[in-house]
């Protein structure tokens, strides 16, 4: 069905500290093309999708609760379309598709794949859908080229002051240690997004292993930690907990406890991966971000089982299985530099068949296009953006919702600003606080 939208359009954000950047990246494309954007928190921007003109909404992801969402926007006359950033550490082809509620489906107009592999898993799935899905990469790669890094420089020389020269830990342990409260809450959040269902045998296999996997390389890591600091002394360790974990346990364990280790969550990973001497991970994104960095990176494996090989960083490149090899990594690392331990690293070439990647060209870019193609199917008209009556400016928010998204007017145009100084957008635009941290950018004619 053709549907009458205006050139706006909304981008509903979970997790600031994640996938912010790669949004204003993707608006200012946008802005630029005489577009504008309404985006910030989704809990408000998805819930006024009735009071609000027609336009193209992007969601992160395509679960049971967003294709909710994503069925309501397209009721009220919006073109959805869908990416899936909880895929982009995945490789097996059964998590792929079970993040993908086949009952959204009908509302998406287009779904961008990440690469080859994700393309591939989502078409054995779902055949009849080979015209919506569209390979364009992972939008958050963009921050890692080296003209993006360049706003990031003053904040990695302020770490490096203040640590020093320090090794990076990264840990993705969201379920045997859930910020939600515990293991059985994440169980249920598994189940409200379609994740899970208890009652298929196979279903709690996984989260079975999922749970004996996450829980036993957390014990090796926990282990581990003090071990490495005692032998390099000189060196301090920075534990950087997963955003979907409790800190707490991390901090309780290693601040104080271990003289030069300190467990951190705060600010953007790129800028902790930039101004590190070598990041140590298992089954994380950071693995793969460190590689496209150009950034040492290990990956630690003490334990192995199905759960593992669900995780391209463990399917590509060199994994250390044992305690003393790990040691001797990072012996042979800091007395003779990273040369002499080269091929346990990474390249971004490694993850050709899972990433996406057009030589001079953002991915944002292609994203924007491929979102202005399923525009213009329809019939577009200039309309711009003005709230309906029943528009709802300020709501709210839960402790969890303002942890995730939290963000006034002048911090966000500060974080336009460093994002604009990689792009170097050509044409004036503007920036309006339109609801709890929710905003309009838009071109200035």
């Amino acid at each position: 069905t053709i549907v009458q939208i205006s050139k706006i359009l909304y981008l509903p954000i979970e997790e600031a500290v994640r996938d912010l950047d790669a949004r204003l990246l993707l608006a200012l494309h946008a802005v630029e093309a005489g577009w504008e954007v309404v985006f910030g928190q989704q809990w408000l921007l998805t819930n006024n999708a009735a009071h609000m003109p027609p336009g193209v909404f992007l969601f992160k992801g395509a679960n049971r609760v967003q294709a909710n969402w994503m069925k309501h926007c397209a009721q009220h006359g919006h073109l959805v379309t869908a990416c899936d950033e909880e895929a982009t550490p995945v490789a097996s082809h059964s998590i792929l598709q079970r993040n993908i509620d086949p009952d959204g489906f009908e509302a998406i107009s287009y779904f961008f794949t990440q690469g080859p592999n994700h393309q591939r898993a989502l078409l054995e799935k779902f055949p009849e859908a080979v015209n919506m899905f569209r390979m364009v990469g992972s939008s958050r790669f963009d921050l890692l080229r080296a003209r993006f890094r360049l706003a990031r420089e003053s904040r990695v020389d302020e770490l490096r002051n203040q640590y020093g020269d320090f090794i990076l830990i990264n840990t993705n342990f969201g379920y045997a240690n859930s910020n939600w409260g515990g293991p059985a809450q994440f169980e249920e959040i598994m189940k409200t997004v379609g994740f899970y269902d208890p009652e298929i045998e196979s279903d709690r296999k996984m989260v079975q292993d999922r749970y004996e996997f996450e829980k036993t390389t957390m014990d090796a890591f926990m282990a581990m930690i003090p071990k490495l600091a005692e032998r390099h002394p000189d060196i301090k360790i920075i534990v950087r907990p997963h955003p979907g974990e409790d800190k707490a346990i991390w901090e309780q364990e290693i601040n104080n406890k271990v003289p030069n280790a300190e467990a951190i969550f705060e600010g953007s990973v790129v800028d902790w991966i930039l101004a590190s001497r070598l990041l140590i991970q298992n089954s994380c994104t950071t693995g793969i971000e460190a590689a496209f960095l150009n950034k040492p990176s290990v990956s630690f494996a003490p334990f192995r089982n199905p759960f593992f090989d669900i995780y391209t960083p463990n399917l590509v490149g060199r994994l250390i299985d044992t305690e003393n090899e790990l040691f001797s990594v990072v012996d042979k690392l800091v007395e003779t530099g990273q040369d002499s331990v080269s091929e346990y690293f990474t390249q971004p070439e490694d993850f050709s068949d899972h990433f996406y990647l057009e030589d001079g060209k953002l991915i944002n870019q292609i994203l924007f296009e491929q979102i202005e193609k399923a525009a213009s199917e329809q019939t577009l008209d200039n309309g711009r953006w003005e709230p309906k009556p029943q528009y709802i400016k300020h709501h709210q928010m839960f402790n969890w919702q303002v942890r995730k998204f939290n963000k006034n007017l002048q911090a966000m145009s500060q974080d336009l600003q460093k994002i604009g100084r990689g792009l170097a957008p050509k044409g004036k635009m503007k920036l309006k606080e339109i609801g709890t941290s929710l905003f309009l950018l838009s071109p200035v004619k």
